[in-house]
């Protein structure tokens, strides 16, 4: 099976990593293993993913699940098949990391046109 998504991490200058990876390559090593295996089934399915992986949270948001520590990355899709990942948290800091998400992808979508 040959990948059909392209993943980028929202950044707020081009020399930058962004936060979603400085999060992401700040959890400790089981925990970033089980997001990278999941974000790697997003890869693969784009927006084919459905729950109990991805859940849908409306105006173009989405939440990839890692259940098993409770992770979330939320994403969106911007042209060329490729998945902008705008946040990441666990669930905890879940209506913070959502409404932060909303702002980037919003930011993310008016920089695509």
């Amino acid at each position: 099976m040959s990948i059909v998504w392209g993943l980028v991490f929202w950044t707020e200058t081009e020399n930058d990593r962004g936060p979603v990876w400085n999060w992401l390559h700040a959890l400790p090593e089981d925990q970033r293993e089980a997001l990278v295996r999941k974000l790697a089934l997003l890869e693969l399915c784009g927006n084919m993913l459905r729950m109990p992986s991805s859940k849908a949270l409306g105006s173009g948001l989405f939440e990839l699940r890692e259940t098993g520590f409770g992770l979330r990355v939320y994403y969106g899709f911007l042209a060329g098949r490729v998945v902008i990942l705008v946040a990441g948290g666990d669930k905890g800091s879940q209506k913070r990391d959502i409404r932060l998400a909303r702002q980037r992808l919003n930011k993310a979508l008016e920089e695509e046109k």
